[in-house]
């Protein structure tokens, strides 16, 4: 969060002590007799973490210097002194200006405090400039002579840029302004791990964790924390407890730990989350996908579990907006929960469904994924959040996908064809009347284990994403106009490409026939039928004959046909895309060699032990022997071969002598004698 170099610049009436400030805090002694202005200090002060901070002196009669210097300034420090009567004067109505004008924080210096007349009241003059200007952060007094506060005078700019207090805090009022307050609460119930409103010792103890151990050392923060202010149970901390003692943190000039606490949690000074915070720890690979590591599911499942109070294992409307309650809108809002991911017959959303739709966002929109994880307190920057697959090029040259969240773009002429596809994935009755735009639910995210088991974090995810159709006409297909860039982002993002028509609409194949020369023959492709007469079927497809020639043209698997009017096993859509999806064999293709019908064999076997790292391990040495027993067989064949020519050349060649005696070897060996003269000589 710290800015990679910091500039204070110096303002004031001439006479003030700008050049003598600079020289004590940088030679850390008063200069009887200093340059009118000094030159450019560099000095790394210890609140700055070690950030470079330039201090620029100026001169009052060299304006374009000094707008020069504040353009590129962080923060002003604007100075008065009791011996230059109009300083103060000048400080409010020229200078402080000049800096706001330039959007920089101010620090307001009493400079030659030795030079104070108890007689002229300084302080309700200063408290008045502060209050007609915002953008003042602090006062200062110090004594370049005496050395006194001239520290303190540069701690105060650098934190004013690092840990500005105006949009944290109205010093007037003396309460947080609305974005702050609203942050702070949002830290605190992310904070309260148990829901039950307090924050007891073990829960500040992983706050002080998160927020202060690498900028303060264990411990420093809690120490304050229970030293100051008053409350009545020194075990736990209500909400109001907590916003009492930050908000005493601010009165005494301590905000940088209110700020610390929301930097931990990803609040930048606008009270977003910074694009450090929501960046990924690593940068993703060409043909790779981001999944959530184990870890990451573990944490979702827990946060499942802490606000789901039914027995059943789901998650009512009122308990997700509960979870949600730090985001500033429940991520199941933008999407209608039935027709996205599995839900039970109330509309209740199931660890499977809870799961599944992490895991399809994150595969489909992963600056929302990243959003969202922040705002429940997920930091999607940290290394352990994220792991990266295998690119999808490596995955078709040894014909095998392990990944676990598998993507299949689905295109069709209108959403209405695919509606059914997306229903009757999440085991929905594929006639509903009830239309939903895919613009409201633009994925379906469905949940299987190919092998049976109980645990969630096991299942395969299959999402599909509905390609939308261009909205300007006169489009041959969905992916016309597409550049190669977007073209290569499908394919680099997309496992399977499933194109849905329906099957008493032959313009409807014929718009979707037309995008297969684009997809190209290294795309996995499904056709899918879709049947949305009110009738069933009670014949085959009007254009049979066409939708065999593309399938023989292109070659493709028959078409899945899904017919709306009848019962539908959703397991099917997992059973017909998973297997090819899997063992990616591009283009429906068969294997051309039998190094990849091998790799293609043995990563179907891998495939069903999938989470199971002892299983795995068997099946790879299963897998190898096989191999392995295929291999000596034909090096064993290749070695009789061999014998046989031998055998031919040694007689041939005048070693009839030893002709019984290799005769009698093959016989021993192969269980019968070979007979010389059927042999060509």
């Amino acid at each position: 969060m710290f800015p990679s170099s910091l500039r204070i610049v110096l303002l004031g009436d001439t006479g003030t002590g700008k050049s003598a400030l600079s020289w004590a805090v940088v030679n850390n002694e008063f200069a009887e007799s200093v340059e009118d202005v000094c030159p450019e200090f560099v000095f790394t002060p210890q609140i700055t973490n070690n950030v470079v901070t330039y201090l620029v002196d100026t001169n009052a009669n060299d304006m374009a210097a000094i707008e020069s210097q504040l353009r590129a300034a962080s923060v002003a420090c604007v100075l008065f002194s009791p011996d230059v009567p109009e300083s103060l004067a000048n400080a409010r109505n020229r200078w402080i200006p000049l800096a706001t004008s330039y959007d920089l924080p101010v620090i307001l210096v009493c400079a030659k405090m030795d030079l104070l007349d108890s007689s002229v009241d300084y302080e309700t003059e200063v408290l008045e400039i502060m209050e007609k200007f915002s953008l003042i952060e602090s006062s200062v007094t110090c004594s370049a002579l005496n050395l006194f506060n001239v520290s303190s005078v540069f701690e105060h700019a650098t934190r004013s840029v690092i840990y500005p207090l105006s949009p944290l805090y109205n010093v007037y009022t003396r309460e947080f302004k609305p974005k702050a307050r609203q942050a702070l609460i949002s830290m605190f119930r992310l904070s309260d791990l148990d829901n039950d409103g307090y924050l007891n010792r073990n829960e500040l103890a992983e706050l002080q964790r998160r927020c202060y151990d690498q900028l303060l050392g264990p411990n420093v923060f809690l120490q304050t924390l229970w030293t100051i202010g008053h409350v009545s149970n020194m075990e736990r901390l209500s909400l109001p407890d907590l916003l009492d003692k930050f908000n005493l943190l601010c009165q005494g000039s301590r905000h940088d730990l209110v700020w610390m606490a929301l930097n931990g949690f990803g609040f930048d000074h606008s009270f977003n989350f910074s694009p450090e915070y929501l960046r990924p720890f690593f940068p993703l690979s060409q043909g790779c996908s981001y999944e959530f590591s184990r870890d990451s599911l573990v944490i979702l499942l827990r946060l499942f579990n802490r606000f789901s109070r039914t027995q059943e294992g789901y998650l009512t409307p009122e308990e997700l907006l509960q979870l949600f309650e730090t985001a500033p809108r429940p991520i199941f809002q933008d999407f209608l929960l039935p027709s996205t991911v599995n839900t039970n017959e109330k509309g209740w959303l199931s660890v499977y469904g809870w799961l599944a739709y992490w895991s399809a966002l994150l595969a489909v929109d992963l600056e929302a994924a990243c959003n969202y994880l922040a705002y429940l307190g997920i930091p999607p920057s940290h290394k352990r959040v994220f792991q990266q697959t295998r690119s999808r090029q490596d995955d078709a040259s040894i014909g095998r996908n392990d990944r676990n969240v598998l993507l299949a773009y689905v295109l069709a002429s209108s959403d209405t064809i695919s509606q059914p596809l997306f229903r009757a994935h999440l085991g929905l009755p594929m006639h509903s009347d009830a239309y939903i735009s895919t613009s409201a639910a633009p994925f379906s995210a469905g949940s299987r284990e190919l092998t049976p088991s109980p645990e969630p974090l096991n299942n395969k995810v299959l999402a599909l994403h509905y390609l939308e159709r261009p909205a300007e006409g006169g489009r041959q297909h969905p992916l016309e106009g597409l550049t190669p860039e977007q073209l290569a982002h499908l394919d680099n993002t997309g496992d399977a490409f499933i194109l849905c028509y329906d099957t008493h609409d032959r313009e409807s194949f014929e718009y979707l026939a037309s995008a297969l020369p684009t997809l190209g023959d290294q795309a996995y492709i499904v056709l899918v039928g879709v049947n949305l007469a009110p009738q069933p079927a009670t014949g085959p497809c009007p254009f049979e004959a066409r939708v065999r020639e593309v399938v023989r043209r292109f070659r493709l698997a028959s078409p899945l046909i899904l017919d709306s009017t009848s019962a539908f096993d959703p397991s099917i859509i997992f059973r017909t895309l998973i297997p090819g999806i899997q063992n990616p064999r591009r283009g429906g293709r068969p294997a051309g060699s039998l190094a990849a019908v091998a790799s293609a064999t043995t990563g179907g076997v891998l495939s069903l032990f999938a989470g199971r790292p002892g299983l795995t391990r068997l099946a790879q040495r299963v897998s190898l022997l096989t191999i392995g027993s295929g291999l000596l067989g034909v090096f064993g064949y290749i070695f009789y071969k061999g014998a046989q020519l031998s055998y031919m050349l040694f007689t041939r060649y005048g070693g009839r002598e030893l002709l019984p005696m290799v005769q009698s070897l093959f016989s021993s060996s192969s269980g019968r004698a070979l007979d010389g003269p059927t042999m060509r000589f």
